[in-house]
């Protein structure tokens, strides 16, 4: 007698669904399991930008260089501010000049994410952190070819090259990361009224004299001087000056620990702003 034996299936690997607080955090592990698709719009953001322009990628480099060297012009020749230690102005310049695009361009990317990123939304599901996390990328990458640009002018300023450098990818880490806060915050808040988006240009090119780019921050008179370092953009880009130009003052500890922790509670709440947007911007739109 023979017998037959029944073997069942395997259960098919399935996705639950479930409803979210209204105030919640993004899932940052989703970054990890979506990062070809992070990778995949910071590149097709690179090439529409550069698609049809006749310098292509070497704006990256002119950009910072025609912006120090009008500034060495206006501040150091003119107002005669001359930086901190034994360093030409126009490394300093470049040096606070390239730190300060990094941010700028980051912000402005990131705070359109949303916007530019429907298409795509309405269509499939992905975190939509995402969106932010690659334009900030593709930023990134701009930076680490307009970096070399500024350790050639080290070199030919005969700017010692020293291991405080390798300090600099924990810093543009904290200045990304602040940078994809604030485009978090005003990508959110755009979504209902595109006035800050419009005035958004202009206030970052004010908010560029708030951090000591085309100053040295010894500048800055005594009694202002606490609420200047409020600012968390500034502990990062002393530090940024302090790992690239071999300055002689001590690390500027107490205002990078502010600016770090500072940028971790803005991420954490511009996340938690994103979020709750991000849920009904389809229907807002």
């Amino acid at each position: 007698m023979s017998t037959q034996t029944q073997t069942r299936a395997p259960l098919q690997d399935f996705v639950r669904v479930q409803a979210t607080r209204v105030w919640s955090l993004p899932n940052f592990g989703e970054l990890w399991a979506f990062r070809d698709l992070v990778v995949m719009i910071a590149l097709r953001d690179l090439r529409v930008r550069y698609k049809q322009t006749a310098l292509g990628v070497f704006w990256v480099i002119l950009q910072p260089l025609l912006t120090s060297g009008i500034f060495t012009i206006i501040f150091g020749r003119l107002a005669n501010l001359q930086p901190d230690g034994n360093v030409d102005y126009l490394v300093f310049a470049n040096v606070g000049t390239v730190i300060w695009v990094l941010f700028e361009n980051s912000v402005a990317r990131a705070s359109h994410s949303l916007l530019f990123g429907m298409g795509i939304i309405s269509k499939v599901y992905f975190p939509r952190i995402v969106l932010p996390v690659a334009s900030v990328l593709s930023g990134l990458i701009d930076f680490l070819i307009a970096f070399w640009v500024t350790i050639l002018l080290l070199l030919l300023y005969h700017v010692p090259i020293t291991p405080r450098m390798l300090l600099m990818p924990v810093i543009i880490l904290g200045i990304l990361l602040l940078a994809i806060s604030v485009g978090m915050s005003v990508s959110a808040l755009s979504i209902r009224r595109r006035d800050l988006l419009t005035a958004l240009p202009f206030l970052l090119k004010m908010a560029m004299y708030s951090v000591p780019v085309v100053y040295s921050i010894t500048l800055i008179p005594e009694n202002w001087l606490m609420l200047y370092k409020l600012n968390p953009l500034v502990g990062f880009v002393l530090a940024a000056q302090w790992s690239m130009l071999n300055l002689q003052q001590p690390f500027p500890l107490s205002e990078v620990a502010y600016s770090v922790i500072l940028t971790i509670v803005l991420f954490l709440a511009s996340s938690l702003l994103y979020r709750r947007v991000e849920r009904n911007a389809v229907d807002t739109l």
